[in-house]
């Protein structure tokens, strides 16, 4: 906001140039003022009197002091220009490292999107194995079921077998000791081998002629 400079008012925002000016234009405005004696607005008040050596010792004062005040003037609004310049570097900094921020921002942005696309990506993965793992272990020990009740059933099997089996033998034995008493060959003992029969000479005759042997199952 820019004030008007006239009436001894300096504006807020004047460049050097503008207060240079405005210091000049009030000295010569010192300069040229008539200063005699006279009256002023007021009928009331009187303009005292000075001399001419008063006079220019006053206006030497009042020049000196406005030179100084011209001064100090400058030496603030050299003051006020720095701060602005640092002000405007500081700015310029601060816009740069805001744009860099932005960027970094954008960049961890776009990495983390990446990475969570990755994460989502294996932990879909493992969960597909881990789903295929776990229906083939069903599968699995669904056929170990199975085949434990079929061995536990073959066991059974193999048992009734061997009991059957041994009745078998048990008959069988009978009725070859009763074949060979009615036919006077000495049945061999339980559990000897047709080679042990051979050895011991009882080798009979079958119903053909031809030498046979009694058979032992053991």
């Amino acid at each position: 906001m820019e004030k008007s400079v006239a009436d001894g008012e300096i504006g807020c925002e004047m460049s050097g140039c503008q207060v240079t000016d405005w210091l000049d234009e009030q000295l010569s405005r010192i300069n040229n003022d008539d200063l005699a004696t006279g009256k002023s607005e007021s009928d009331d008040f009187e303009t005292p009197e000075y001399s001419d050596l008063e006079l220019a010792q006053i206006f030497g004062m009042v020049q000196q002091n406005v030179l100084e005040q011209k001064d100090q003037l400058m030496e603030v609004l050299g003051e006020v220009n720095g701060v602005t310049g640092k002000l405007e570097e500081l700015e310029n900094e601060n816009q740069k490292l805001r744009a860099a921020f932005s960027a970094e921002v954008a960049q961890l942005k776009d990495a983390w999107e990446e990475e969570k696309k990755t994460i989502m990506s294996e932990a879909a993965r493992q969960l597909h194995e881990k789903t295929v793992a776990h229906t083939i272990i069903v599968e699995l020990r669904e056929q170990l079921r199975a085949k434990s009740a079929e061995v536990a059933r073959l066991e059974r099997v193999c048992d009734a077998f061997d009991d059957v089996e041994k009745e078998y033998r048990e008959r069988i034995w009978a009725l070859e000791t009763e074949n060979k008493k009615f036919r006077g060959v000495e049945s061999p003992p339980r559990g000897i081998g047709l080679l042990q029969q051979a050895g011991l000479g009882m080798v009979q005759e079958d119903s053909d002629g031809n030498d046979s042997s009694s058979v032992i199952i053991d």
